[in-house]
């Protein structure tokens, strides 16, 4: 087998240290904050996300959003993948009658 090189010469630093900053007055629209790596934005834009913080937080107030933004991105990646595991799909099948279950006559 032939050795396998990469040519590719760049220019140091390879990686860069030195975080951007943004600097935001809060105001009294603002309500949240997400901090994130890169990875949450490989599925959401910014406006997707804040726009599903709003709408997970409006009807699950007593939820956790940072978890619900882990599952949806999860799902997003399965769904580009074509791949949609069980647990992420859940159904619950009755086999009896509602008024068999639980042992009732």
């Amino acid at each position: 087998l032939e050795m396998f090189r990469i040519e590719y010469v760049g220019t140091s630093p390879y990686i860069n240290c030195q975080p951007s900053l943004y600097h935001h007055r809060l105001g009294p629209k603002d309500q949240f904050l997400i901090l994130s790596s890169d990875g949450l934005y490989q599925y959401f834009t910014n406006e997707e996300a804040v726009a599903e913080v709003e709408l997970f937080i409006l009807l699950s107030p007593e939820g956790d959003p940072a978890q619900h933004l882990v599952e949806e991105v999860l799902f997003r990646a399965a769904k580009k993948a074509g791949k949609f595991p069980d647990l992420l799909l859940p159904r619950n099948v009755h086999l009896r009658p509602k008024n068999t279950l639980m042992g009732s006559n």
